[in-house]
């Protein structure tokens, strides 16, 4: 469970580690529980993710962040609306971290001090949310660095009149299991803006609000 000690959000996703069915030795089948069944799980999903991915684009491979960023948004919302230090961004669904790989709600880019992209994204009817969810590669801070993000992108979504900020958490002792509010986030390398019943069109906004490392790429995907 989160935060670390700056306040990043841990963990970002979920997976089975309970009762897990699995192959065991003298060729039988049996259950186990803990760290050892929920990593190797998502790095199931992950390999069919790749796999997938390579059928798609002539055999190339994906870049590890697009992964992430795909399965991280496409995680069914567990625990505190939003995301929280005790489920992360969900509990990992590998149906539609490929559905979003085959319909390629994605798209990337780069990003240096100051600049800024923008993507408009049609809103299919009758959808109830909609998620969008930026993720980058950080550069490793240097040793005992307080905050430890040094590349920080600013990910906002208009729908119609209105903004949305990234879902932030409070990382006080007190305030860890207290529900996400929406705030500009200059913590995370991972951000994600939830909308309700949204409009027929978003547009989603990039900022790159302090990048001394740049240009950066960065990914952004979307779930409806």
């Amino acid at each position: 469970r989160g935060p670390v000690m700056d306040g990043r959000l841990k963990p970002e996703i979920i997976a089975s580690g309970t009762s897990v069915p699995s192959t065991s030795y003298n060729n039988i089948y049996g259950t186990g529980s803990g760290t050892s069944f929920a990593s190797p799980f998502v790095t199931g999903v992950w390999s069919l993710l790749t796999e997938r991915y390579k059928q798609l684009h002539a055999n190339a491979y994906p870049k590890s962040a697009l992964l992430k960023a795909v399965i991280c948004n496409s995680g069914d919302d567990r625990g505190n609306a939003g995301p929280d230090y005790s489920w992360g961004f969900g509990f990992i669904n590998p149906r539609k971290a490929v559905e979003m790989i085959e319909q390629n709600h994605y798209f990337t880019g780069t990003l240096s001090t100051g600049g800024n992209n923008s993507q408009n994204i049609t809103v299919p009817a009758g959808t109830r949310q909609v998620k969008v969810m930026l993720y980058w590669h950080d550069k490793e801070a240097a040793a005992y660095s307080f905050p430890a993000l040094v590349n920080d992108l600013d990910l906002s979504v208009v729908d119609g009149v209105t903004t949305y900020l990234p879902w932030i958490l409070n990382p006080a002792p007190g305030s860890v299991n207290v529900a996400a509010t929406r705030g500009a986030d200059h913590v995370n390398n991972i951000e994600q803006v939830t909308i309700n019943n949204p409009g027929t069109t978003i547009n989603i906004q990039l900022d790159g609000f302090d990048v001394p490392d740049g240009p950066i790429e960065y990914f952004v995907t979307y779930e409806f």
